[in-house]
């Protein structure tokens, strides 16, 4: 990764990183939010939201991952990391059981992208399935998923 910016930022960014390939959550949460705090309109802002909401999900703290990934895109509507923010906050209602929630952050996320030529939208789409089908039943979903079947 080339970025250029204060060499703090640079540093905490990498840390972070290392504590994420390493599997430190709790370090990943307090080196972003360091960074976040230090450096809120940083170019490197955004990425440590997303990353620090995916180590909130790895602790089992959904609703906390959740509220940072709506920071997230509150605070940097423009983000390549907005898409992804409605899948992760969509795998965290589902994961709570929250199906109405899930299908709504997947479905934002659907909306985002180029059907049928953007591929990405299978990890949504997916999502949205199993929603209905855990609050709706297999036949709802499978009725729903002639909408994305040509």
């Amino acid at each position: 990764m080339s970025v250029s910016g204060n060499p703090v930022e640079i540093g905490l960014f990498k840390l972070g990183n290392t504590y994420y390939r390493i599997k430190k959550q709790r370090d990943v949460i307090k080196t972003y939010d360091e960074l976040i705090e230090k450096f809120p309109m940083g170019d490197l802002a955004d990425d440590a939201y997303f990353k620090k909401g995916e180590a909130l999900r790895k602790l089992g703290d959904y609703k906390s991952s959740s509220i940072t990934m709506e920071s997230l895109r509150k605070l940097y509507p423009s983000s390549d990391f907005i898409g992804r923010s409605h899948t992760l906050s969509g795998d965290n209602y589902f994961d709570t059981g929250d199906f109405d929630n899930a299908r709504i952050q997947y479905q934002k996320m659907i909306e985002m992208l180029k059907l049928p030529r953007d591929t990405v939208a299978v990890v949504p789409i997916h999502g949205i399935m199993k929603s209905i089908q855990r609050k709706d039943g297999e036949k709802r979903a499978i009725e729903y998923a002639d909408i994305y079947i040509d």
